[in-house]
Order: structure tokens, then sequence, then C-alpha cells
């Protein structure tokens, strides 16, 4: 455990891409829709992965958060356990203890009160979400003190946050795992980062 800085401000994606929201891009953009995909339009998107999130967030001008940046928006100032707090409570995010009403996640933005200290929704539970860095397990040992963005290349993106098919222990704020950055996961998805030109 360490303090890392983030030099510059960021706005982070309130909730996580929805399904509607990745239609549009695909029938703007000319691209495949995911077709294993079976989440309802409200509910976050899955089976999306990282190159296509990349050419999401790449088209409106975005990009996928770093590492640091998704912890930052989730842990806060107080460090928290949870992004609500340092208590679990199972019924504030979508987890294999509260799946959502078709058996797996829930539509965004359903558990207000899960809200971590920023007002960023669902960064417990529901789907992992993809970070723009490649995974390296010592990486935080070597890391640069400032805007660490992870490895130059690698084998695995991080992701973050847990999904509906993991118990609590995995949603964590400090919890980090990995997936392959060709491959779309039915309990993997995104939200977005808007960095302002400095």
């Amino acid at each position: 455990i360490h303090c890392v800085t983030i030099t510059r401000g960021f706005w982070l994606g309130k909730c996580e891409v929805t399904t509607a929201q990745y239609k549009a891009f695909c029938q703007q953009a000319k691209y495949t829709f995911p077709a294993r995909n079976d989440q309802g339009d409200d509910h976050p998107v899955a089976y999306v992965n990282w190159d296509d999130a990349m050419a999401y967030c790449k088209r409106f001008g975005l990009s996928l958060p770093t590492e640091a940046q998704w912890e930052w928006a989730a842990r806060g100032p107080e460090n928290r356990k949870y992004p609500w707090g340092n208590d679990y409570d199972p019924g504030k995010f979508c987890s294999k203890q509260n799946v959502g009403p078709n058996g797996a996640t829930y539509p965004v933005g359903s558990f207000p009160t899960g809200a971590s200290w920023c007002g960023a929704l669902d960064m417990a539970g529901n789907v992992w979400e993809w970070c723009s860095d490649w995974y390296d397990a010592k990486y935080y040992g070597k890391c640069p003190a400032n805007d660490p963005a992870g490895q130059p290349k690698g084998t695995y993106h991080v992701v973050r946050g847990g999904g509906w098919l993991n118990f609590g222990n995995l949603c964590l704020t400090s919890v980090r795992s990995y997936y392959l950055p060709f491959a779309g996961y039915k309990h993997g998805g995104f939200r977005c980062v808007f960095v302002p030109a400095k």
C-alpha cells in the first residue's frame, strides 16, 4: 500500500456504459454488437473486449480510466474499503449474493446508496470494468509516484470492481484482476473517463 498522485483532474462516467449506448455506437460506427450480450438496454453492456471498449471511448473523445483514476473515484480521500464506506452491505451492489432480476446484472444506477464519495455508481459489482493499464502484479512496487499508467505492454489488461458472479470480497475498492484484451466476458464491461486538455 502506498500513495500516488494524480496531477490532472478528470471526469469519470457516473455509470457503466449501457447496452443501449453501445448498440447506438455500433450502429453509428458500423461495429458488430456482441451477439452473446443478452442484458437489457439499461443494463451494463457485457462481452465487449478491450479494443472495442477503447474504440467506443475514442469515438466520443473519451478514454478508459487508468487504474489509479478508477481507484481514486472508488476509494477516495477516506480510503474506503467499498465505494460507500467500510461496512459490508450486500444490499448496496450487485453480486453473487444479490444478482439482478435476470439472474445476472441490475440496470445501471440501481444502487444509489452504494455510490462512491464522488457520486459514481456501481463501482462495486455488476460487471468488472476495463482499465487502460496493462496488468503487472508487481507494477505498484516500482511505478512512478505521479500519474501511474501501467506498463507499456503486457498480456492482460486490468479490470476493477468485481462483477455479479463474485462474492463481496472481490468487490473491494482495492481488488485488481485482469482479462485478456481480445476476449469479451459475460461479467465484464466498462465506463469512460474524460481528462480535460491542459
